[in-house]
């Protein structure tokens, strides 16, 4: 049951997140692993980033085809037709937050962006540093992706 409702649930988002696209008209980031979400499906929190390849890979293969099959660890299926589909390239950034390695990593792996959050100035050139080091290993330019880091102080000028 769990997974079947994993399935439902990853479907209805891709949809939900093509129609604000497409309303919108502008091309919006997901929010693909959260907690409470994992929790309240009953789903083990622990392997989220695996989950959260799966995913991105299952929405990008579900944007992209008229007709889609995937077999993934997580999540399979065979001809299946998601409308509508975004608007403009049929590609709707995936930004990945989190400061950790494996979190960086994801971002290499199949990443549009990164997000870092609550970092102090010092550790920003390090964690940036870090992506390019996950990126030149998946064979990425770091240029291919956005970048945006929250810092958790603020500095006054006068």
């Amino acid at each position: 049951m769990t997974d079947r409702l994993i399935r439902i649930t990853t479907a209805l988002a891709v949809v939900a997140v093509a129609v604000v696209a497409a309303i919108i008209s502008y091309q919006h980031a997901y929010d693909l692993v959260r907690s409470d979400e994992f929790a309240a499906l009953g789903v083990p929190f622990v392997r989220r980033g695996q989950r959260a390849a799966d995913y991105a890979a299952v929405m990008r293969k579900l944007w992209a085809e008229d007709t889609a099959s995937f077999h993934g660890e997580f999540t399979r299926f065979e001809a299946v037709q998601v409308n509508p589909k975004p608007v403009h390239t049929r590609r709707i950034p995936i930004v990945v937050g989190g400061n950790s390695d494996p979190a960086l990593k994801r971002v290499a792996a199949f990443g549009d962006g990164w997000h870092g959050f609550n970092l102090q100035t010092d550790a920003v050139a390090e964690r940036i540093g870090a992506l390019a080091g996950y990126c030149r290993e998946h064979g990425r330019d770091m240029s291919e992706l956005s970048v945006a880091v929250a810092l958790n102080e603020l500095r006054r000028t006068r």
